[in-house]
């Protein structure tokens, strides 16, 4: 055996030895996923006290921060505070209002039935009518269309006849511009999955910001997002587990597309975000403030959440953070090896 010389034997002992990456370093760790924090603000309330409704239609300003609430045939619309601070169509001159919407300009577009037939009207800031129209250009198969729902986003009006899931979006002043056979859309991608049966119908139906159609589907216990190509994706499953649907309700996302869906059944509002991955849940069955009876609809924006519940316990309003974890911090080094040099 060769011997080394004592100067090549002391040279090669201050040599550190090669680094080793931790264990935690060499796997890809996935992006921690933001958790729900969901704090109790207020009821929507008059001056005697709790607006005292059942399941009424709601729709938010984000804008102006108000909140529209059709019900018992009339418009009641609250502040940031949730006092009532205005109501139009309680004199019947609009017919029975089912739904309302507010324009970025101020005007209201209201869904209504007069005279037994569906009409459409807009009107000004204080809900006074301006103009009535009718939904034009529709093809011949929609010629028997009867919407029960109505949104707006980005200069289009959303009208979803939800027993048969057909959508129809217009100009404001209801002029065809396409429809969307939503029941169509699903069968067709759900062929090969023996978990699923097609829909009978929709529960629920909005659009976010991004042209996305929301919708729920009470009977597949799952919720649906249909892009504007066209693409279709599914979420939830039966169960009453966290991240599942018992009895799906309705349907929102806000500005930076996380989803929020109501659970009749379990009384709760369940958020997703936008790869459709469950985050959380908050509101359950009953009588503290923050608990909720029957949620239905559901209007999402600026950091709220409104929900309507059944009972004539009216409409809550909570304040929702979608909290991102901090990322782990680096280890510190280690101690120098003996013998190791600082880099000059």
């Amino acid at each position: 055996m060769l011997a080394l010389g004592p100067a090549l034997a002391l040279a090669l002992a201050a040599v550190p030895p090669p680094a080793v990456a931790p264990a935690s370093a060499a796997a890809a760790q996935p992006p921690a996923q933001p958790t729900v924090e969901a704090t109790f603000e207020h009821d929507l309330v008059t001056p005697t006290g709790l607006v005292r409704l059942t399941w009424p239609s709601i729709s938010y300003d984000r804008e102006n921060g108000e909140i529209f609430v059709a019900a018992e045939g009339f418009v009641r619309i609250f502040d940031a505070s949730g006092m009532e601070v205005h109501r139009f169509g309680d004199d019947g001159s609009l017919g029975n209002v089912s739904r309302a919407v507010v324009l970025e300009d101020g005007a209201i577009v209201v869904l209504t039935t007069l005279n037994g037939r569906r009409a459409y009207f807009r009107c000004d800031f204080r809900g006074e009518p301006t103009e009535q129209f009718g939904l034009t250009g529709l093809p011949q198969e929609l010629a028997d269309f009867n919407p029960d729902q109505m949104v707006y986003r980005d200069g289009a009006l959303y009208f979803a006849e939800r027993g048969t899931m057909r959508v129809v979006v217009t100009d404001l002043s209801g002029a065809f511009r396409r429809s969307v056979a939503l029941r169509d859309l699903v069968a067709t991608a759900i062929v090969g999955d023996t978990d699923r049966k097609p829909p009978a119908g929709m529960d629920a139906f909005n659009v976010d910001g991004s042209g996305n159609l929301l919708f729920t589907m009470s009977t597949m216990f799952a919720a649906g997002v249909v892009s504007p190509a066209g693409e279709v994706r599914l979420f939830g499953s039966r169960g009453s587990r966290p991240g599942k649907f018992n009895i799906i309700g309705g349907i929102d996302a806000d500005e930076r597309g996380y989803v929020f869906v109501t659970d009749r059944l379990r009384s709760v509002v369940s958020v997703w975000d936008g790869q459709l991955r469950h985050l959380g849940d908050f509101g359950y069955r009953g009588d503290d403030p923050s608990n909720l009876l029957t949620p239905y609809e559901i209007a999402v924006g600026n950091g709220h959440v409104f929900v309507a519940q059944a009972g004539k316990r009216g409409v809550k309003v909570f304040r929702v953070r979608l909290v991102v974890p901090e990322p782990p911090k680096p280890p510190p080094p280690g101690p120098q090896p003996l013998g190791a040099r600082a880099a000059p």
